[in-house]
């Protein structure tokens, strides 16, 4: 695995360097090829889902407020990130590998506090590079919620997992007493060799400090794991781990203020195995490759080279002109899709989703870049351009609906990012709502603002009403309804054509 290196103007998550560095990171530590990386601030520093085969992780990482007291830190920011994405993804990696069903309520708190420590041993054991990225991730953490610690004894329990190691420690009980006796207990936990025997050992410690291990509440505030101590974690019940509760333990939180990555589906793969995908790709592919057309030559009356055969035989135009062949200009399709709570009626996402896959297929085949743009109220982009396809179509299982509906900020997204001369830029919009006049009007801006661009809105469900048409239809201009969005992916396939031809 090699570090990205080298100037951009973008953002680190947007450059396809990056994203791939953290893909590799992942499948190297995991061992798993199937899993895919999505950055986004929805679920916390860092989650793994192994359900839908998904690590949510943010591109924000951690802040490191002062290197100077962190162990093994980089000089520069460059390095820094480097280091602590293959603390993070290696972290998130090791519960994959090595941790077993977390346990419900305050007992499954511990478990993953003392779970944390014990997997990321056995995984520095295998990969002594990690070593010192545990060390830097750990003492960043430290630094974090070191000024949030009460010193009691359960709290002991996850603060020193950072701490044991530190020249100088922050963290001491507040009752030495109790904390000689949960201590070996702590350490005994680092050393499991499975965990289910960390689960009993967080229960021996629970019923020595006289709590209740069905408590729902969370006596770590948020901190326990890789994630930003200062969020709470993203599951239901805010049970520090990244999955609610429903896989492996894992590290993450999220913010309060933010909406978690949703539950899969119950079959989340069906989204993408239903129907047939690949015949509809291959007709999509052909309207997406224009194909070149070959230089000749055509008589003319005087340039080119002097045609013999059409002078003895008294034709006019006696020269012949080479012209150069036509070479088609590079496509890129960038396909928005709303995953607002109301594309979750009617199957209107699943078919939404189908189209994305179909869309993806095609542009491999044809060999075009695509990319896909999610928003509800929030813009993500779980299918960056560059990604590979296998890749990207893992990442569609990552489209639930939630939200409410707000088109601009995604096309401000799309229309925004850096476009080279010669490329030609199309945009698909799959909608099922009316957009506030607020929104409309900003689309119909960015429209006009970027005539280089085309823009083919495809509405679906109410959308697809008269009155809602027309507005769309006043700022858009073209316009794809979809009364039967069943038939999404047709009705696509079939104005694709017409606009390449």
């Amino acid at each position: 695995m090699i570090v990205p290196s080298g100037p951009s103007t973008l953002p680190w998550p947007q450059q396809p360097s990056w994203r791939t560095f953290a893909g590799q990171l992942f499948r190297f530590y995991s061992r798993k090829s199937n899993f895919t990386v999505l950055l986004t601030r929805r679920g916390g520093t860092a989650a793994v889902d192994p359900e839908s085969k998904v690590v949510y992780l943010d591109p924000d990482l951690l802040p490191v407020t002062d290197p100077d007291v962190l162990r093994h830190a980089p000089g520069d920011e460059h390095g820094r990130r480097a280091l602590l994405l293959r603390a993070i993804l290696a972290h998130e990696a090791g519960h994959v590998q090595f941790s077993g069903d977390k346990p419900p309520a305050l007992l499954g708190q511990l478990w993953n506090a003392l779970e944390d420590e014990r997997m990321e041993h056995l995984m520095a054991a295998r990969y002594p590079e990690l070593a010192p990225a545990f060390d830097f991730l750990g003492d960043t953490l430290a630094e974090k919620v070191s000024p949030k610690w009460r010193f009691d004894s359960l709290e002991g329990c996850l603060a020193m997992r950072f701490e044991h190691d530190r020249a100088a420690p922050k963290w001491a009980p507040a009752r030495p007493d109790e904390w000689a006796d949960v201590w070996p207990l702590v350490q005994a936990a680092w050393t499991a060799p499975d965990s289910d025997r960390v689960t009993w050992i967080a229960s021996c410690i629970l019923g020595l400090l006289g709590l209740d291990q069905e408590d729902e509440r969370d006596p770590f505030d948020g901190l326990v794991g890789a994630g930003d101590p200062d969020r709470q974690q993203p599951g239901d019940d805010g049970d520090g781990g990244p999955e609610g509760g429903r896989s492996p333990g894992g590290q993450g939180s999220g913010d309060p203020g933010d909406r978690p990555p949703p539950d899969p589906a119950p079959d989340p793969t069906d989204i993408l195995t239903v129907g047939d995908v690949e015949g509809p790709a291959r007709l999509v592919a052909s309207v997406l490759r224009e194909r070149a057309r070959p230089g000749r030559t055509r008589p003319h009356e005087t340039r080119g080279n002097l045609d013999l055969t059409r002078y003895i035989e008294g034709r006019s135009r006696l020269f012949r002109q080479r012209q150069e062949p036509t070479r088609p200009s590079e496509l890129h399709v960038t396909w928005i899709v709303d995953r607002s709570g109301s594309m979750n009626e009617e199957g209107r996402m699943g078919c939404a989703v189908r189209a994305l896959h179909m869309g993806i297929r095609a542009a491999q085949i044809a060999d075009v870049p695509v990319r896909v743009i999610a928003f509800d109220d929030v813009v993500e982009e779980p299918v960056p351009f560059g990604l590979s396809p296998a890749a990207a179509t893992s990442a569609l299982r990552t489209i639930f609906p939630r939200g409410y509906t707000e088109l601009a900020p995604a096309m401000r997204r799309a229309l925004e990012s850096p476009r080279r001369a010669g490329e030609q830029h199309l945009h698909i919009v799959i909608c099922d709502g009316g957009l506030d006049a607020e929104d409309m009007a900003a689309c119909g801006r960015l429209i006009g603002d970027h005539r280089d661009v085309r823009v083919l809105p495809v509405l679906i469900g109410e959308a697809a009403n008269g009155s809602v048409a027309q507005a769309w239809q006043v700022s858009f201009g073209t316009l794809l309804l979809a009364h039967d969005h069943t038939q999404l992916a047709g009705v696509i396939r079939a104005r694709l054509r017409a606009f390449r031809h």
